[in-house]
């Protein structure tokens, strides 16, 4: 072989970004940062929950610092530092039950399940409780501030049950005007372990009741009969207008990830969590959190799974997902994501371990850029994380400020 062969046969493995295949580099940043978020709330603390994506690129998140009354937030996360605007409370939203219900008592205790907006920027909310009738749907318009209230005071079982439709509800994802509710037999659903869907620009007043779109039955049927289902998370793949739902919400659950076509109201196995662990090299996986990017990309927010692998607690992102398959690889590690200088706690130290929050992950539909929330205690951040990859010769976004990048892969 010619010598000037073997040089450029060295250039091309050793040096593949003179070829034009640039290395890609982690990018780290505190999106909004756990004092940001105090400075805005009621209570003065800084404890977020959920966390979605408007249609924008803006974020909707909870707080739940203050127990009896948590609050909803947008963050601007494009600017520098983010411009937080708040939505609402649930002590309004309660008020807004009591307005709805007559005789009833207004609830006392009411949970934020999820976020998320519809395709005309309204703000949809799901709440639930620990008890019978403290399921509601909130469909708000930020501008106006108004509240409207979709469903929780219907009573489709009367004769058999007094729990409305979206009793028992875990998550939900909202595709164009329609909520796609995430239902569980563990939390008392009357249709059991299954996929409901209401128009959210349903009358105000309660009253409408979301319909079944897919079955418990449907269910057993591509997960297996006998095996655990408890679907945790969903997510909108706008390209293909379906949704991508998660059933990881406890141990014994199968970790797949299933598609759902609204339209033909069909679910079928997108990835098994077989392919994944085989593909991270990975004994058990786990996931708090999915959501599809504008690149067709699926992210997953793996928690839970085996102790130590790089890839637990780490962001798994998934390409060419289909018929039980797909190319998972590990996003970013835990331990990538700690390391970068911008990840403090509130009082500035260095934070050990994240503690995730189920459905507090999102993606930018804007950018891709991956969000997740890290809540508990004062060691945490209590804020909201971004993360993102770009090509070694592009220049970080400005929102990253002076945070390094982090790791790499070819």
């Amino acid at each position: 072989m010619k010598t000037w062969m073997i040089s450029i046969l060295f250039l091309i493995l050793a040096c593949p970004t003179l070829w034009g295949q640039q290395a890609d580099v982690l990018l780290v940043r505190l999106a909004v940062s756990g004092n940001q978020i105090a400075e805005k709330t009621l209570s003065g603390g800084a404890r977020p929950g959920r966390l979605g994506a408007m249609p924008d690129g803006r974020l909707i998140f909870t707080d739940f610092s203050d127990a009896a009354n948590n609050e909803i937030f947008i963050a601007d996360v494009s600017a520098n530092p983010p411009i937080l605007t708040k939505v609402t409370d649930t002590a309004a939203l309660k008020a807004k039950v009591d307005a709805e219900n007559g005789a009833d008592p207004a609830p006392t205790v009411m949970t934020l399940q999820a976020v998320d907006a519809d395709e005309d920027g309204h703000i949809v909310i799901l709440t639930d409780g620990g008890g019978e009738e403290l399921a509601y749907l909130f469909r708000i318009d930020p501008q106006r501030g108004e509240i409207a209230l979709i469903s929780g005071l219907d009573r489709p079982f009367e004769s058999l049950s007094p729990i409305s439709s979206i009793e028992g509800n875990r998550s939900m994802a909202v595709l164009g005007t329609t909520a796609y509710i995430l239902l569980n037999d563990r939390f008392g659903a009357f249709y059991g372990d299954s996929i409901v869907k209401i128009d959210v620009h349903a009358p105000d007043g309660g009253r409408t009741a979301a319909t079944e779109l897919i079955s418990q039955a449907q269910l057993e049927e591509v997960i297996g009969i006998g095996r655990d289902i408890d679907l945790n998370d969903a997510a909108v793949w706008s390209s293909r207008r379906t949704l991508v739902v998660i059933n990881s919400g406890r141990a014994q659950a199968t970790d797949d990830l299933l598609e759902v076509n609204p339209e033909t109201g069909k679910v079928s196995l997108l990835v098994a969590a077989t392919d994944i662990k085989a593909d991270l090299g990975i004994p058990d996986v786990g996931y708090s959190g999915v959501d599809v990017g504008p690149n067709d990309v699926i992210y997953l927010l793996n928690t839970f799974g085996t102790s130590g692998h790089p890839a637990t607690r780490g962001i798994i992102e998934i390409r060419n997902a289909g018929e039980g398959k797909g190319e998972a690889v590990l996003f970013a590690s835990e331990a990538e994501i700690l390391a970068d200088p911008s990840i403090r706690n509130r009082a500035g130290g260095p934070v050990s371990r994240f503690f995730h929050q189920n459905a507090g992950f999102a993606v930018s539909p804007v950018t891709g850029e991956v969000f997740f929330v890290d809540s508990s205690g004062a060691t945490q951040t209590n804020g909201i994380i971004g993360v993102r990859r770009v090509k070694g010769a592009d220049p970080p976004p400005d929102v990253y400020g002076t945070s390094k990048h982090r790791g790499g892969r070819g």
